[in-house]
């Protein structure tokens, strides 16, 4: 499949949209142990704000890594034709449900 130019900056268009939002929670996420400190019982949110930017920023890099390595996937088309199967639906919520773990798995392990 040969995509124009213009197909695949609009995709690229996209893709720095999602990143560009990801930044800004990842931005805030970090700003906010400077704008509030956090003592006493609160003391673990800072590990917390910490950990969780870190797999926000792990996730981007990872997608821009996808997008470098494999440009010609389209994951919402593939989305799309899973409406029509069961079974490519149950798939593709599987892998939803694991990247979804992973970063609950990653977070926790980066507050051990």
């Amino acid at each position: 499949m040969v995509e124009t130019f213009q197909d695949f900056m609009k995709r690229i268009w996209v893709d720095l949209q999602r990143l560009f939002f990801l930044f800004l929670v990842v931005f805030v996420l970090s700003s906010i142990d400077s704008v509030f400190p956090f003592a006493g019982q609160y003391a673990f949110l800072t590990s917390v704000l910490t950990s969780t930017s870190i797999v926000l920023s792990v996730a981007g890099i990872s997608h821009i890594i996808r997008r470098i390595f494999f440009p010609s996937i389209d994951l919402k088309e593939f989305s799309r034709e899973a409406l029509n199967h069961p079974l490519a639906s149950a798939i593709v919520f599987l892998g939803v449900c694991i990247v979804l773990s992973t970063f609950i798995v990653v977070n926790v392990m980066l507050l051990t």
